[in-house]
């Protein structure tokens, strides 16, 4: 009788720990896709525990802030070329599959209203690979749509679909590697509440047409299309510094400024009023025996 292997990363529940990251591309117009000048930290590079049998190629890294959650892939293609499909003849070409819970702990086996499936589909043609120029996919085309949001079979409750507008997928290519940018703003996560919620469910699907299949522990022998018990944790990590906040008004920046030099004038004319303290001679710490 022949034993089904059992695959290791099927036996434990994963968390990631995911780093505070204030600009990430894509966020804003500030911060465009087309412009990859904005690498992710080491630190936000996710470990991956699939199988032995399919080494991974693409390293998958994660960001949060306040405006959302962004992620970058980077996919080495070595020495050899893929040999992309056209996403315009309407066939699967190279995809990456999200899921995503912003609530929960993940105990059940049915999606509920705050999981998202977003699927993101690119090309990179010849002609990028030879230019090695940055491309932004964002507009629909005919027989072809770069970002869905599609919906989780054997959901408990179907979440309103979010403005696609929202969503910004972007790709590069640089020496031997092709990079996909994707960040997620906040009004398509439903209850992303980083500080009161910094506990996700996150999963995700890699697919190249050269490479194969990657996934962050298992595959597909696994119903995790659907099932979130077999998602990992995302443990987003709180920000070292508070982020700083910066006046938009001009005539606010002046008063404010105003009211600092007159705080201080009166701190001067104060000293001077005041009776000189006595020097005091600095006290050694003592250890008692």
């Amino acid at each position: 009788m022949s034993q089904i292997p059992i695959p290791f990363a099927s036996m434990f529940k994963f968390t990631f720990q995911v780093p505070y990251i204030a600009k990430m591309a894509g966020e804003s117009e500030d911060y465009p896709l087309s412009e990859t000048g904005i690498p992710f930290p080491e630190s936000a590079l996710l470990p991956c525990f699939c199988s032995s049998e399919d080494r991974p190629f693409a390293d998958v890294y994660l960001g949060w802030n306040e405006k959302g959650i962004g992620c970058q892939i980077i996919v080495n293609i070595a020495k050899k070329l893929p040999s992309f499909q056209s996403a315009e003849s309407g066939k699967m070409g190279n995809r990456t599959t999200l899921w995503l819970d912003t609530r929960g702990d993940r105990s059940g086996h049915r999606a509920t209203r705050t999981c998202r499936k977003i699927r993101l589909q690119y090309k990179i043609s010849r002609a990028e690979l030879n230019n090695q120029s940055p491309t932004t996919s964002r507009k629909k085309s005919k027989n072809w749509t770069p970002i869905e949001v599609l919906p989780i079979p054997r959901a408990l409750q179907e979440p309103k679909l979010p403005n696609i507008e929202t969503i910004s997928l972007g790709t590069s290519v640089q020496d031997s590697q092709y990079h996909v940018n994707i960040f997620i703003g906040k009004e398509a996560l439903i209850g992303y509440d980083p500080l009161e919620n910094p506990l996700l469910g996150f999963y995700y699907e890699i697919i190249d047409e050269f490479l194969g299949n990657q996934t962050p522990t298992v595959g597909e022998e696994f119903p995790y299309d659907h099932d979130p018990h077999f998602w990992v944790n995302l443990e987003l990590l709180p920000s070292t510094a508070p982020p700083s906040k910066e006046l938009s008004d001009p005539s606010e920046q002046k008063s404010r400024k105003k009211n600092n030099s007159k705080s201080n004038s009166s701190q001067v004319a104060g000293d001077e009023n005041a009776e000189p303290r006595k020097s005091q001679k600095p006290k050694r710490n003592s250890r008692s025996a």
